[in-house]
This record gives structure tokens, sequence and C-alpha cells, in this order.
């Protein structure tokens, strides 16, 4: 299997799991999504979604953030649900969407 479909089947996991996840569980998902993309950093957005899944994390973990599980789950479904909703065969979509959470995160 392509480094590329590796990293599709990881977007879709990994968004597929925040989606079912709860504020109990959101940091455990986002750190097997981070941790899953850090093995993927050789891909075109392997890094960006690295970055995006573990800054997100980081509202619950991080001592200067809002210490806060139901931040996390709320951002973390929104930039689940945007990918879920991108045509992904579109770079120039995929590209847009890595810039604005790279960016806003």
């Amino acid at each position: 299997m392509s480094d590329e479909l590796d990293f599709d089947n990881a977007m879709a996991n990994a968004t597929a799991a925040i989606l079912a996840s709860g504020a109990d569980r959101i940091y455990s998902v986002l750190m097997a999504a981070g941790y899953r993309f850090g093995d993927l950093m050789a891909t075109r957005h392997g890094p960006a979604a690295y970055r995006i899944w573990m800054n997100i994390s980081d509202l619950v973990d991080d001592d200067r953030g809002p210490l806060s599980e139901e931040e996390a789950l709320s951002v973390a479904t929104q930039a689940a649900r945007e990918w879920q909703t991108l045509d992904t065969r579109s770079q120039e979509q995929v590209d847009a969407y890595f810039a604005r959470w790279s960016d806003s995160v």
C-alpha cells in the first residue's frame, strides 16, 4: 500500500474515531491520531496532520490552554466534519484544509 493511500486511510479512521468519541475519550483519540501521523511524516500532509491533531490535544493537556476535553472535542469535531465533506481527490481542497487548520489551531 502506498504512503499516500495509508495517509488517506489514516485521515478517514481518525476523523471517524473523533466523531464517534465523546469528551471523556477525545484526548486518547487525538493522541492516537497524532501518533499515527508521526509514522506518516514522509507523506505530503503527514506533518500538518500530526500538528493539527496534537495541537487540538493540547487543549486538554497544555497548561497554557483551557485544559478542557469539551473544547478539544468541539474543535476536533469541526476539523473532522470538514475533512469528511472535502473532495479529497481535489489537491486544492486538501491543501486549503491543511493550510487553514495549521493556522487556526
